[in-house]
């Protein structure tokens, strides 16, 4: 049986790894059925979680607003650098009202997932990005629906992506089709036909705007186009009139979705990509402690929902911007919000039956006592990884099942991230994305030798087997990286299909060489 081993070897080395590349590439996220109340944790004068600090909220989404847009930070050389004039204007002339940053979006960086990010505090897999083109309503806890649970009307105005992943939340809602990327005005012109209206009713608490042109514009003309510099001043236009027109009890957010690179695009695999721009304003002031040059989206959700005295959802992992709130109130308010994470990650270890009563209350404990110390110091990740890594080997002296199973949990998830886990890691090999397509024709040709030769060349099967195991690793790598790799850069839709023919001729293959070999013996 010397030539079928071989071939079911080599058939099934490239299954597993077919298999396991998507098991971590197209890895689905369950959804946790539990929502956030005022009761998990009263504040004082029976408050829901905190007191708000503004009564209204007005909350501008310029998709693919890159932070350059904002702040040319002293580099003139495009036109399109520092064109949104008033961010740099309201941060000199009114800095403790004002606060202008970096906004960090985590891959992938299509608009489901960015409003998914932004609405719930977590983070959106790839296997989401199917949603874009046809999103259902969002089954998470998000600060949506905590908005309408404490009684919040919501206008909404802008990408229709809003009014298919919240039906039937907003008060008044005037949504626009998305989905026309040479169409540069009309739903900018529908948000800007709607806003200033709206914001003279009093019907509202919180007002919502997604302007799609610059986003557009980019996919079309690329940043560095006479369009781009008109849709960017019509943009900076629409910000001083909605500041006029803005009361004390206001606070204004100012944000993109994701970035884009030189040529336009928002795949996600590089820094232009996903750094986008952030501008909060308010006529009171709002920097209460140290001056923050970036963070990330998922932040915004804590910080967003203490502004405004509602409840986290129930799967944020974000960390409240600190910068937002006096000393005072900070350390209540990361209490509760270090709180909250640990109950999310308590919800989905009772989804686990193999972890032990024990082991959640130590992994509390000690979730209790890390966060708190990094987030207080704000310390480098690597720094704290192996920190972490040093204590866990001497911790591994200590003759405790408990202990052990922790430190082991802990390694593991802290090794996943001193492998390089970044936003962008350009040296990841990316063709295991398309494995199984590039030795497709050679495994066809590899087929016919089965058929007219009784006698099978084993050198070339060999390095065919030696591939087999190099992409099964590959691939075993792309799983520790799978929030990471961009989709429409490196792995079309249409390779899916190519895999499941790959799968199936292999399988077939098989078959027959074991027929054949019968045969013939």
């Amino acid at each position: 049986m010397y030539i079928p081993i071989k071939w079911i070897i080599l058939s099934s080395s490239y299954i597993i790894a077919l298999f396991i590349f998507q098991k971590g590439f197209l890895l689905k996220k369950p959804s946790l059925d539990y929502y956030s109340k005022c009761e998990d944790f009263r504040g004082r004068a029976h408050l829901c979680w905190n007191k708000p600090s503004f009564k209204k909220a007005i909350w501008i989404i310029i998709d693919a607003l890159r932070y350059d847009f904002l702040d040319s930070g002293g580099n003139l050389g495009d036109e399109y650098k520092g064109r949104i004039k008033i961010a740099k204007e309201l941060i000199n002339d009114q800095p403790n009202n004002t606060i202008l940053s970096l906004f960090i979006a985590d891959p992938p960086t299509t608009t489901f997932q960015r409003i998914k990010a932004l609405t719930t505090g977590s983070l959106p897999t790839f296997i989401d990005m199917k949603d874009n083109f046809d999103a259902g309503e969002i089954d998470e806890d998000n600060i949506i629906n905590q908005l309408i649970l404490n009684r919040y009307n919501i206008t909404f105005m802008g990408d229709d992506t809003w009014t298919s992943l919240f039906k039937n939340k907003f008060n008044k809602q005037f949504p626009a089709p998305s989905f026309d990327v040479f169409d540069l005005n009309t739903v900018d012109n529908i948000v800007l036909d709607h806003l200033y209206n709206e914001m003279a009713n009093d019907d509202w608490n919180v007002i919502i705007g997604h302007f799609l042109g610059v986003d557009h514009c980019g996919h079309r003309y690329g940043p560095n186009h006479s369009a781009m510099l008109g849709k960017l001043d019509q943009m900076d236009k629409m910000l001083r009139d909605v500041i006029k027109q803005m009361d004390n009890e206001t606070i204004l957010f100012v944000m993109g979705d994701h970035g884009m690179s030189n040529d336009g695009n928002h795949g996600g695999d590089s820094t232009l990509e996903v750094e986008a721009g952030f501008l909060a304003y308010s006529k009171v002031p709002i920097v209460h402690g140290k001056r923050i040059n970036k963070f990330h989206q998922i932040d915004f959700v804590p910080t967003f929902s203490f502004l405004l005295g509602i409840p986290l959802p129930f799967t944020n992992i974000g960390v409240v911007v600190e910068t937002f709130f006096p000393f005072y109130e900070l350390l209540k308010l990361l209490e509760i919000n270090i709180a909250q994470v640990i109950r999310l990650i308590t919800a989905y270890s009772r989804e686990d039956s193999g972890m032990t009563t024990n082991f959640q209350t130590i992994l509390q404990q000690y979730n209790f006592g890390t966060i708190t110390k990094f987030v207080g110091d704000n310390s480098a990740l690597s720094i704290v990884c192996i920190t972490v890594l040093l204590v866990y080997f001497y911790i591994f002296s200590i003759n405790d099942s408990q202990v052990l199973s922790l430190n082991y949990y802990f390694i593991i998830s802290y090794g996943f991230f001193l492998l390089f886990n970044q936003t962008t890691i350009p040296t990841i090999p990316w063709l295991a994305a398309f494995v199984g397509v590039p030795v497709f024709i050679t495994v066809i040709f590899t087929y016919n030798i089965l058929i007219k030769n009784t006698h099978f060349v084993p050198v070339p099967l060999n390095l065919a087997l030696l591939f087999g195991i190099k992409m099964l690793i590959i691939c075993i790598m792309c799983i520790v990286h799978r929030r990471h790799l961009m989709l429409f850069k490196v792995f079309a839709p249409k390779f899916i299909f190519e895999a499941v023919n790959f799968i199936t001729f292999l399988i077939l293959s098989t078959v027959l060489s074991i027929i054949y070999y019968v045969k013939t013996r």
